[in-house]
């Protein structure tokens, strides 16, 4: 199995989201923040919390990674 460690992290990501969201989603100032999973050195992955979600949204299934 050799994505198994990944798609384990990835489903340990996606179930604290959940817990999160619904643990705070009633408080009036809170901001759901989406998750974002991404082979990356940490200072390009400061700089991807720059780019607008849209951009992400936006990518077509044959573009390259930004």
């Amino acid at each position: 199995m050799i994505f198994d460690a990944d798609f384990k992290a990835f489903y340990e990501c996606i179930e604290c989201a959940i817990v999160s969201y619904e643990a705070f989603k009633s408080r009036p100032n809170y901001n759901y923040e989406p998750v974002m999973v991404a082979i990356s050195t940490i200072p390009y992955s400061i700089s991807y919390s720059k780019i607008p979600l849209s951009v992400f949204d936006n990518l077509q299934s044959d573009e390259k990674p930004i």
